[in-house]
């Protein structure tokens, strides 16, 4: 499996990355391969490009292989499984061969593997000695919750092998604590400081993003600017580097306003900030509290807004379509129901506002209804369509962006 990203600009070859996954399971469809996704998201994070990834079986050919193709065209190889302690784990041999080094016996690495064995109670095999073999000049990267120690290795004509478990708790702890930073130091270096800024949009998908400021993408080299999409939300990330601190970050504010003057509102955060992050702390700010009356969504917008902690949330009622709950039948009209809805909850916790969430209309044509009450009064109606199974998501989403932007609003 191979592909290079088509949403951001390529990088020069030398600054590329490829992630190579090892074992013949991962072939089979024995196990689904995350690791590579997660390597491939956190390399783009220091701004180092992932330009290819392989998947490989435990075939001792196939591997060398693989691994001196992947040497000669990209700077950085990490590869993922095979440094166990049975026969067919085979990477740190074929890393050392392909890199033309001896495998090295270390003392320390052996004492702290036997130690994991004995802290558990178990007796340690023989064949567990192999993984404290790496090749020489390589420096452990310390595994916290496994037996198999990873390493880095620096060949001589400058490449950098990075290889990692393919227990994916094992792997992500040790990309965290020792690859990244050692990565990001390495690169930083030789390229300066690497820097990046996460925008999020809501309301547009990535299509629409794309369209608006695909110029800038096509036309901005530094920073590199790259798109992700997910569940209600595009992800644009600006990659910056520079000689300090101080020109990254002027070079991300430049392009940051630019982004910023085309999508404006639709903009809801930064960083890891999340929708109902971003909706709790407007309600803290404002202090307004709040609650909730969901049809259709399954109780998923007070979900969201219970994980932050918000104390100006003050609770939801969740109610099928065709119930009222502990209130009075009403006979409005069905434009009316999400706000007699929402006045219903305003006064039954006692909360400053409330929000009524309404679903009307057989499936080829739905309506969904949002109302606010008490400190404003507002009606928004949207025709959602799409897959039954992902519609109460989408709706939790445009409800708490709808939310947002009224408490945003003077």
């Amino acid at each position: 499996m191979q592909g290079a990203s088509k949403r951001a600009r390529p990088m020069n070859k030398n600054q590329t990355a490829e992630i190579i996954a090892i074992g013949s399971e991962l072939l089979l469809g024995q196990i689904v391969d995350t690791n590579t996704p997660y390597i491939a998201s956190s390399l783009q994070e220091i701004g180092l490009e992932v330009a290819f990834q392989t998947m490989v079986g435990d075939d001792r050919k196939r591997m060398i292989s693989v691994i001196r193709r992947a040497l000669s065209r990209s700077r950085v190889l990490i590869t993922t499984g095979g440094i166990g302690p049975t026969e067919d784990d085979l990477t740190r041999e074929i890393v050392a061969e392909v890199s033309g080094k001896k495998l090295i016996f270390h003392p320390k690495l052996f004492k702290v593997i036997k130690s994991f064995f004995d802290q558990a109670g178990f007796v340690m095999a023989p064949n567990n000695r192999k993984q404290a073999l790496l090749p020489a000049g390589a420096r452990p990267i310390p595994n916290l919750q496994g037996t198999a120690p990873g390493f880095i290795l620096e060949t001589d004509k400058g490449k950098i092998i990075v290889v990692l478990p393919g227990v994916p708790r094992e792997l992500k702890r040790m990309m965290k604590d020792t690859v990244l930073p050692y990565l990001k130091k390495k690169l930083g270096q030789e390229k300066g400081l690497i820097e990046y800024q996460v925008l999020k949009v809501c309301g547009l998908g990535e299509s629409r993003v794309d369209d608006q400021i695909g110029d800038l993408i096509r036309g901005s080299k530094n920073p590199v600017i790259g798109l992700l999409a997910s569940p209600g939300e595009v992800r644009i990330r600006l990659t910056a580097h520079g000689r300090d601190k101080t020109e990254t970050q002027s070079i991300i504010a430049a392009m940051e306003a630019k982004i910023r003057e085309r999508f404006g509102l639709l903009i809801f955060g930064q960083g890891e900030e999340t929708l109902e992050g971003v909706v709790a702390r407007l309600l803290e700010e404002k202090k307004i509290s709040l609650g909730i009356v969901e049809t259709f969504t399954a109780g998923r917008i007070s979900q969201r807004l219970q994980a932050t902690g918000c104390p100006f949330f003050k609770g939801s009622l969740i109610l099928t379509s065709d119930q009222e709950g502990p209130f009075q039948k009403s006979v409005l009209k069905k434009e009316a129901q999400a706000l007699f809805l929402a006045y219903q909850i305003r006064d039954f916790l006692s909360s400053d506002i409330g929000l009524g969430i309404w679903l009307e209309g057989p499936s080829e044509k739905r309506y969904l209804y949002m109302a606010l009450a008490g400190w404003k009064e507002e009606i928004y109606s949207h025709r959602i369509g799409g897959f039954s199974d992902t519609l109460p998501d989408r709706a939790a989403v445009m409800a708490l962006d709808w939310l947002r932007k009224k408490l945003l609003s003077p």
